[in-house]
């Protein structure tokens, strides 16, 4: 059993979370499989293997550079730090013209029930992961190429998902950062908006971007106030699709990725004078085991 990882404190040019602990990050506690399938080019860039055949994720790339970054900031071993520099030149080399690095091939979330994605399309988990390393990668090097592309993945923030961005508004709360920017309704996947928003948090604190701060300050808005949406009163929900489409049942969250719900809240509550340590507080116990909903729904 897994249990949540919780942050007191974090530093945006420190380790990223957990991923300097190879057996407790978050890609091997969420998908132990992934890593499983997971090869790598001559140049050290991880490619992840499908039935299909094998592409190249950039989630999977900065995550695997994450974990290299902070395994040199904890180790001081030259070879992790070399690791990470593999995959800055990637970003570098394959960030869009309008800033995104993409997902090169078609994804049916939640069987399609919301729209399909066609090959090329951003996440927001993706910037937000490639930010974050990126821009740590800049504070560790002053490459002004690093910061640039830092700076260049703002832009599908501001666009729409109908514009080919990754932001659709959510109505009567605000502006939401979409993991999935599904076209027919919206999937409002929980930890792809977290990881966007610290993403944007951490270009902030290292570039100095008011631009990053200002898409940062109205995330945070909006996760204050549809946080309690996720909360199904023992477990949480992984997206809201049964939202946008009534007819779904919820998305109930497996318990590795109800913990990073967790690990993220406590990051947000690290970082913003424990704006939401209440929820944390009440998602940890589901984790212990706590319930907090009879059958019929209503709180005992």
């Amino acid at each position: 059993m897994y249990y949540p990882v919780q942050f007191e404190t974090y530093n945006s040019t420190g380790p990223y979370m957990n991923h300097a602990r190879w057996n407790e990050a978050y890609p091997l506690e969420v998908d132990r499989n992934v890593w499983e399938r997971v090869t790598f080019d001559e140049h050290g860039v991880p490619m992840v293997n499908y039935s299909w055949g094998v592409e190249y994720v950039p989630t999977t790339a900065f995550h695997w550079g994450l974990l290299s970054y902070s395994q040199w900031i904890e180790s001081g071993n030259i070879s992790n730090f070399e690791n990470a520099t593999n995959i800055a030149e990637w970003a570098v080399s394959n960030q869009s013209t309008g800033g995104a690095w993409l997902w090169w091939f078609p994804y049916n979330f939640s069987g399609g029930v919301v729209g399909s994605l066609e090959a090329g399309w951003p996440s927001a988990m993706t910037q937000g992961l490639g930010m974050s390393f990126m821009a740590r990668m800049y504070a560790a090097t002053n490459d002004s190429r690093y910061l640039n592309a830092t700076l260049h993945a703002l832009q599908p923030f501001n666009l729409t998902v109908e514009e080919g961005g990754v932001t659709r508004h959510f109505d009567g709360v605000g502006d939401w950062y979409e993991l999935y920017p599904t076209p027919t309704n919206g999937s409002f996947v929980l930890n792809g908006f977290m990881y966007g928003l610290l993403g944007l948090y951490d270009a902030s604190q290292i570039t100095g971007s008011n631009a990053s701060q200002r898409l940062y300050e109205d995330g945070l808005v909006t996760l204050r106030q549809t946080i309690s949406m996720f909360d199904l009163g023992c477990n949480t929900s992984y997206d809201l699709v049964h939202l946008s489409v009534p007819t779904s049942a919820p998305n109930v969250a497996r318990d590795a990725l109800h913990n990073l719900h967790i690990s993220l809240l406590s990051v947000f509550n690290a970082n913003e004078n424990e704006m939401l340590l209440s929820v944390e507080e009440r998602w940890f116990r589901y984790a212990m085991g706590d319930c907090f909903a009879s059958p019929n729904g209503a709180n005992r």
